[in-house]
């Protein structure tokens, strides 16, 4: 997959600045417009690996490419049946001891954007993994986006970084 650095959507922006910011500057704001944008539409969207699920463990790392992160998970299946998204507080309320009373889990939650965990305790390993549908977003520290994103919508991009300079210029 081929990725489009921040720098190509600078000329993007700086028409509608009045004064120029340092390109330095100006990167910054649009991988920040980029992270938000891109988190909050869920358009950047993988298959994951299969992760094998090991009985009587719960939670398991979710890997993201590099240069992204993971936003949230989108759908997830456990030996292709589907699990259920829920809250921790639901599980806490509904499933007394999920945590430690192993079964057929048929939810998951998150604590972070890292972590799948399964309810209820997975009672054995599974036989075809688990697999998720994952929506990411540039990491903090990206210097590119995917090309396909940036062609789609860089102008969105562009637009949020604009708006990220004009706000910055009326707080200094």
């Amino acid at each position: 997959m081929a990725n489009s650095p921040y720098t190509d959507l600078i000329d993007n922006v700086l028409p509608f600045l009045a004064a120029d910011p340092s390109d330095p500057v100006t990167e910054v704001a649009i991988r920040r417009a980029a992270i938000e944008f891109i988190a909050g539409s869920w358009v950047w969207q993988i298959l994951a690996d299969p992760i094998a699920v090991t009985a009587g463990v719960a939670s398991y790392a979710l890997s993201a490419p590099a240069g992204a992160s993971v936003s949230a998970v989108l759908d997830a299946q456990l030996d292709g049946d589907p699990l259920t998204a829920k809250a921790l507080a639901w599980l806490n309320a509904n499933l007394p001891n999920w945590r430690m009373q192993p079964g057929t889990p048929s939810y998951y939650t998150q604590t972070d954007s890292e972590n799948i965990v399964l309810a209820p305790l997975p009672a054995w390993a599974s036989s075809y993994g688990l697999t998720v549908t994952l929506a990411l977003q540039p990491a903090d520290a990206s210097s590119e986006i995917p090309e396909w994103i940036a062609s789609q919508y860089g102008r969105y991009i562009a637009d949020g970084a604009v708006a990220i300079l004009i706000d910055r210029k009326s707080v200094v």
